[in-house]
Protein backbone atom coordinates (compact mmCIF):
# COMPACT_ATOMS: atom_id res chain seq x y z
CA UNK A 1 0.00 0.00 0.00
CA UNK A 2 2.72 2.41 1.07
CA UNK A 3 4.57 1.53 -2.71
CA UNK A 4 0.96 2.43 -4.07
CA UNK A 5 0.51 5.69 -1.80
CA UNK A 6 3.95 6.89 -3.19
CA UNK A 7 3.60 5.83 -6.81
CA UNK A 8 0.28 8.05 -6.47
CA UNK A 9 2.03 11.16 -4.83
CA UNK A 10 4.78 10.93 -7.17
CA UNK A 11 2.38 10.73 -10.58
CA UNK A 12 -0.01 13.29 -9.21
CA UNK A 13 3.45 15.82 -8.88
CA UNK A 14 4.62 15.14 -11.93
CA UNK A 15 0.50 15.50 -13.72
CA UNK A 16 -0.17 18.61 -11.57
CA UNK A 17 2.69 20.20 -12.62
CA UNK A 18 1.86 20.04 -16.24
CA UNK A 19 -2.12 20.98 -14.80
CA UNK A 20 -0.37 23.77 -13.45
CA UNK A 21 1.23 24.83 -16.35
CA UNK A 22 -2.09 24.61 -18.19
CA UNK A 23 -3.63 27.23 -15.86
CA UNK A 24 -0.63 29.51 -15.76
CA UNK A 25 -1.04 29.71 -19.58
CA UNK A 26 -4.69 30.25 -19.25
CA UNK A 27 -4.43 33.19 -16.55
CA UNK A 28 -2.27 34.51 -18.83
CA UNK A 29 -5.67 34.89 -21.02
CA UNK A 30 -7.82 36.21 -18.21
CA UNK A 31 -6.01 39.79 -18.02
CA UNK A 32 -5.48 39.66 -21.92
CA UNK A 33 -9.68 39.28 -22.44
CA UNK A 34 -9.87 42.19 -21.08
CA UNK A 35 -8.66 44.05 -24.58
CA UNK A 36 -9.04 41.36 -26.73
CA UNK A 37 -12.48 39.39 -25.97
CA UNK A 38 -11.69 36.76 -28.47
CA UNK A 39 -8.89 36.24 -25.67
CA UNK A 40 -11.35 35.89 -22.90
CA UNK A 41 -13.58 33.83 -24.86
CA UNK A 42 -10.09 31.29 -25.28
CA UNK A 43 -10.01 30.94 -21.49
CA UNK A 44 -13.49 30.26 -20.85
CA UNK A 45 -13.29 27.48 -23.16
CA UNK A 46 -9.69 26.24 -21.57
CA UNK A 47 -11.80 26.51 -18.22
CA UNK A 48 -14.28 24.47 -19.19
CA UNK A 49 -11.61 21.60 -20.75
CA UNK A 50 -9.72 20.97 -17.37
CA UNK A 51 -12.18 18.14 -16.07
CA UNK A 52 -11.70 16.63 -19.43
CA UNK A 53 -7.53 16.67 -19.37
CA UNK A 54 -7.88 15.88 -15.91
CA UNK A 55 -9.83 12.46 -17.12
CA UNK A 56 -7.26 12.03 -19.44
CA UNK A 57 -4.52 12.23 -16.93
CA UNK A 58 -6.08 9.91 -14.61
CA UNK A 59 -6.87 7.68 -17.61
CA UNK A 60 -3.23 7.34 -18.54
CA UNK A 61 -2.08 6.88 -14.99
CA UNK A 62 -4.59 4.09 -14.55
CA UNK A 63 -3.05 2.68 -17.89
CA UNK A 64 0.67 2.99 -17.51
CA UNK A 65 1.26 2.95 -14.20
CA UNK A 66 -1.35 0.97 -12.39
CA UNK A 67 -1.25 -1.59 -15.24
CA UNK A 68 -4.60 -0.74 -15.91
CA UNK A 69 -6.36 -1.20 -12.46
CA UNK A 70 -7.23 1.85 -10.25
CA UNK A 71 -10.56 2.14 -7.57
CA UNK A 72 -12.42 5.05 -6.49
CA UNK A 73 -9.85 5.98 -4.03
CA UNK A 74 -6.88 6.17 -6.04
CA UNK A 75 -9.03 7.66 -8.78
CA UNK A 76 -9.80 10.37 -6.41
CA UNK A 77 -6.34 10.55 -4.18
CA UNK A 78 -4.96 10.97 -7.67
CA UNK A 79 -7.10 13.65 -9.06
CA UNK A 80 -6.96 15.56 -5.70
CA UNK A 81 -3.07 15.60 -5.17
CA UNK A 82 -2.86 17.01 -9.14
CA UNK A 83 -5.68 19.71 -8.36
CA UNK A 84 -3.54 20.39 -4.85
CA UNK A 85 -0.25 20.91 -6.60
CA UNK A 86 -1.48 22.59 -9.89
CA UNK A 87 -2.96 24.85 -7.48
CA UNK A 88 0.26 25.26 -5.54
CA UNK A 89 2.28 26.20 -8.87
CA UNK A 90 -0.55 28.05 -10.07
CA UNK A 91 -0.77 30.61 -6.71
CA UNK A 92 2.65 31.22 -7.27
CA UNK A 93 2.08 32.29 -11.14
CA UNK A 94 -0.71 34.18 -9.26
CA UNK A 95 0.98 36.16 -6.36
CA UNK A 96 3.56 37.50 -9.00
CA UNK A 97 1.33 38.61 -11.37
CA UNK A 98 -0.94 40.34 -8.69
CA UNK A 99 1.95 42.11 -6.53
CA UNK A 100 4.68 42.55 -9.44
CA UNK A 101 2.59 43.09 -12.30
CA UNK A 102 -1.01 43.84 -12.20
CA UNK A 103 -0.98 47.33 -10.25
CA UNK A 104 -5.04 47.43 -10.54
CA UNK A 105 -5.10 46.82 -13.88
CA UNK A 106 -7.85 44.04 -13.76
CA UNK A 107 -9.89 45.83 -10.91
CA UNK A 108 -10.02 48.84 -13.20
CA UNK A 109 -11.33 47.14 -16.64
CA UNK A 110 -13.76 45.30 -14.36
CA UNK A 111 -14.50 49.40 -13.37
CA UNK A 112 -14.57 50.34 -17.36
CA UNK A 113 -16.86 47.47 -18.43
CA UNK A 114 -19.44 48.63 -15.30
CA UNK A 115 -19.02 52.02 -16.58
CA UNK A 116 -19.74 50.91 -20.17
CA UNK A 117 -23.21 48.85 -19.28
CA UNK A 118 -23.91 52.06 -17.01
CA UNK A 119 -23.75 54.36 -20.25
CA UNK A 120 -25.10 51.84 -22.22
CA UNK A 121 -28.34 50.82 -20.79
CA UNK A 122 -28.60 54.80 -20.43
CA UNK A 123 -28.62 55.15 -23.85
CA UNK A 124 -31.04 52.76 -24.29
CA UNK A 125 -33.74 54.64 -22.30
CA UNK A 126 -34.90 51.89 -20.01
CA UNK A 127 -37.44 53.56 -17.78
CA UNK A 128 -39.31 50.68 -16.60
CA UNK A 129 -36.34 49.32 -15.16
CA UNK A 130 -33.99 51.71 -14.31
CA UNK A 131 -34.10 52.21 -11.08
CA UNK A 132 -33.85 48.37 -10.38
CA UNK A 133 -30.57 48.51 -12.71
CA UNK A 134 -29.38 51.63 -10.74
CA UNK A 135 -29.13 49.77 -7.99
CA UNK A 136 -27.53 46.67 -9.34
CA UNK A 137 -24.90 48.88 -10.39
CA UNK A 138 -24.83 50.43 -7.29
CA UNK A 139 -24.36 46.94 -5.76
CA UNK A 140 -21.34 46.17 -8.48
CA UNK A 141 -19.63 49.02 -7.87
CA UNK A 142 -19.45 48.78 -3.97
CA UNK A 143 -18.13 44.92 -4.47
CA UNK A 144 -15.43 46.80 -6.66
CA UNK A 145 -14.57 48.88 -4.59
CA UNK A 146 -14.02 46.69 -1.93
CA UNK A 147 -12.07 44.25 -4.06
CA UNK A 148 -9.24 47.36 -4.44
CA UNK A 149 -8.97 47.08 -0.43
CA UNK A 150 -7.89 43.11 -0.73
CA UNK A 151 -4.15 42.62 -0.67
CA UNK A 152 -2.52 40.13 -3.14
CA UNK A 153 -1.98 37.07 -0.86
CA UNK A 154 -5.64 37.52 0.03
CA UNK A 155 -6.85 37.09 -3.60
CA UNK A 156 -4.29 34.36 -4.04
CA UNK A 157 -5.30 32.47 -1.04
CA UNK A 158 -9.25 32.47 -2.18
CA UNK A 159 -7.90 31.44 -5.89
CA UNK A 160 -6.16 28.64 -4.00
CA UNK A 161 -9.16 27.32 -1.74
CA UNK A 162 -11.31 27.68 -4.86
CA UNK A 163 -9.09 25.54 -7.07
CA UNK A 164 -9.00 22.95 -3.94
CA UNK A 165 -13.02 23.13 -3.59
CA UNK A 166 -13.69 22.81 -7.25
CA UNK A 167 -10.56 20.20 -8.14
CA UNK A 168 -12.37 17.99 -5.22
CA UNK A 169 -15.66 18.14 -6.88
CA UNK A 170 -14.40 17.08 -10.10
CA UNK A 171 -12.26 14.28 -8.11
CA UNK A 172 -15.26 12.86 -7.00
CA UNK A 173 -16.84 12.46 -10.37
CA UNK A 174 -13.82 11.54 -12.52
CA UNK A 175 -13.15 8.82 -9.62
CA UNK A 176 -16.54 7.43 -10.52
CA UNK A 177 -15.91 7.33 -14.14
CA UNK A 178 -12.11 6.47 -14.67
CA UNK A 179 -12.18 3.20 -11.90
CA UNK A 180 -11.54 -0.02 -14.04
CA UNK A 181 -10.51 -3.55 -12.32
CA UNK A 182 -8.06 -5.99 -13.67
CA UNK A 183 -9.40 -8.53 -15.87
CA UNK A 184 -9.36 -11.82 -13.83
CA UNK A 185 -8.18 -14.68 -15.93
CA UNK A 186 -10.47 -18.16 -15.00
CA UNK A 187 -8.30 -20.95 -14.18
CA UNK A 188 -7.76 -24.29 -15.44
CA UNK A 189 -8.48 -26.72 -13.93
CA UNK A 190 -6.42 -30.09 -14.94
CA UNK A 191 -8.92 -33.36 -14.90
CA UNK A 192 -6.49 -36.35 -13.42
Amino acid sequence: MTTNRISIQKNAMTYGTYMGLFWIAKFILFPLGFSYSLLFLLFFALTIAVPFICYKMTKNFRDTKLNGSINWFQAWAFNLFVFLFAALLTGVAHYTYLQFIDHGYIIESYDKVLTAAKLQTKSMALEDSGAQLQDQFTQVQKMINSFRNIKPIEIVYQLFTQNIFWGNILALFIAFIVPKKSAVLPTKTVDE
